[in-house]
């Protein structure tokens, strides 16, 4: 109830804003007329200018749509060049005591090894598998595996994990260089590149410009006024628009 009580002041306080100068004109059927006019100038202009700025806030959108595409294509471009320069160690691919193989390095215990330039190979004793791991700076290193906790089918399959991941992260480092050359040229290229973006703002400034010299906003602006010039004449109180 006291909702309610609250919604009828706050309508009663608002229609006496629109249509001021008393109660009677706000509220009385003799002047119902004269209300209806005031009302239905306000509607054809406000519409009007709602579609104007409709028209010249999509417009504005291709702009900042156009701006975030580049954007986006320079964000993934200086990515995929960082992730070229600094790859890291890259996933998990597999493990051996000491030894955690990754997609760019080799872990020897908290030591990050690069596989580029690694060596790796496998021998056997009597009771031990060795695994020999050689970095490109020459320092060798012995891993050895008990029989009785390794196959050496386990210790020479991670050999030969790391001989093929050295391998293939040499060619990934004799191509790195031209790859990023070429990031890099595409990068320049798409930074220059403002043709979207001022096509973009060259149609937000023509719909801006239609927007402010459209006749039938002037015309039903001109009409509005019109309106509030007859309310106050009527009552002596200028409307608000």
């Amino acid at each position: 109830m006291v909702l309610l009580v609250l919604v009828g002041v706050v309508w009663t306080g608002w229609r006496c804003r629109m249509f001021p100068g008393g109660w009677h004109f706000a509220f009385t059927s003799a002047y119902a007329d004269d209300r209806n006019d005031l009302a239905q100038a306000r509607r054809r202009a406000r519409e009007a200018e709602r579609e104007g700025r409709q028209r010249v806030s999509r417009a504005q959108s291709v702009v900042n749509d156009a701006r975030a595409r580049k954007r986006e294509r320079v964000r993934t471009l200086e990515r995929r060049i960082a992730g070229l320069r600094e790859p890291g160690p890259g996933p998990l691919k597999k493990t051996l005591g000491d030894l955690a193989l990754h997609h760019h390095v080799l872990r020897i215990k908290e030591r990050s090894v690069p596989l580029a330039g690694l060596q790796a190979r496998f021998e056997g004793s009597a009771d031990h598998h060795y695994a020999y791991v050689t970095p490109a700076d020459g320092h060798e290193t012995m891993h050895d595996y008990p029989h009785a906790l390794y196959k050496e089918r386990e210790v020479r399959g991670f050999v030969l994990h790391v001989t093929n991941g050295a391998r293939r992260e040499a060619k990934f480092i004799d191509g790195r260089d031209a790859e990023i050359r070429k990031l890099e040229e595409e990068l320049q290229q798409v930074t220059d590149d403002d043709t979207e973006e001022e096509a973009a703002r060259q149609r937000l400034a023509e719909v801006t410009q239609e927007h402010e010299r459209d006749e039938r906003i002037k015309q039903l602006r001109l009409e509005l006024e019109q309106a509030r010039d007859r309310w106050k004449a009527l009552t002596g109180h200028r409307p608000p628009r």
